[in-house]
């Protein structure tokens, strides 16, 4: 979903993850997660961040958010033919409240739309998140004591 905004509130752009950047992914999980997890897994283990950003890495099925010269973030966006499945959206604290995730998810749900396919992600319960996700329209479809799983579905054409 390569794409980029220059509005002055909110300007980014996404560009393809290369494999060496595992260490980014770390970081950016461990800055903008660790604290969500560890309150919602019982067995939240910190190596297992590292193991997800190894392995994030090493498949290069992901996006880095740029912003002000700088790598700001991650995203991971999986299409599959029932539907859209926003995998991972984190946003270093620096830059977080500028609308940049707001406009990734409008432009998922934009797709969602295009293509009639429902967008599907899942957010920590102890994660303030999922209140937006909500405001965008996403709905609570199922949850366990670790998770909200949230769905956004199109109108369907008529």
């Amino acid at each position: 979903m390569t794409s980029s905004t220059d509005q002055a509130k909110g300007a980014y752009t996404l560009r393809p993850g290369r494999n060496d950047e595992a260490d980014f992914i770390f970081d950016v999980t461990r800055i903008t997660m660790a604290e969500y997890a560890a309150r919602s897994l019982k067995n939240w283990r910190r190596e297992s961040m590292r193991e997800f950003a190894d392995d994030t890495a090493a498949k290069g099925s992901f996006e880095i958010i740029e912003a002000d010269g700088e790598r700001a973030g991650l995203l991971i966006v999986e299409r599959h033919d029932s539907h859209i499945q926003l995998a991972n959206l984190f946003i270093m604290p620096a830059f977080q409240n500028k609308g940049i995730g707001s406009h990734i998810i409008r432009m998922l749900i934009d797709e969602s739309h295009a293509q009639t396919r429902p967008l599907k992600l899942r957010v920590f319960t102890s994660n303030p998140a999922r209140m937006l996700y909500q405001r965008l329209g996403f709905a609570v479809t199922d949850q366990t004591e670790e998770r909200y799983f949230m769905e956004y579905r199109p109108r369907q054409a008529s």
